[in-house]
């Protein structure tokens, strides 16, 4: 059996605060990726990055692009991504 130290609760706090911070970020990117997915199915190309949110952004808010039973969907994937930190 092995035996580990006790880790005090300045470190944990940090480790908790490491993997909080990578959780929010992979989510992030998970709805990001999502909502680009959705919005190339539609025929709406966007290049990766976190840069280009506006162009989805600006996809969804048009009608002519996308058919508005699709852009409520994404809608809730951009308030869902708008209550995520935004710090990288």
């Amino acid at each position: 059996m092995r035996f580990v130290a006790v880790k005090s609760v300045e470190k944990q706090a940090c480790a908790m605060a490491f993997k909080t911070r990578d959780f929010l970020v992979r989510q992030r990117t998970q709805t990001i990726n999502a909502l680009r997915g959705h919005l190339t199915e539609h025929g709406v190309v966007v290049p990766v990055g976190l840069q280009n949110l506006p162009r989805l952004a600006a996809a969804v808010d048009d009608e002519t692009v996308v058919p508005p039973e699709v852009g409520r969907y994404c809608t809730t994937l951009r308030t869902h991504l708008r209550s995520l930190p935004a710090d990288r």
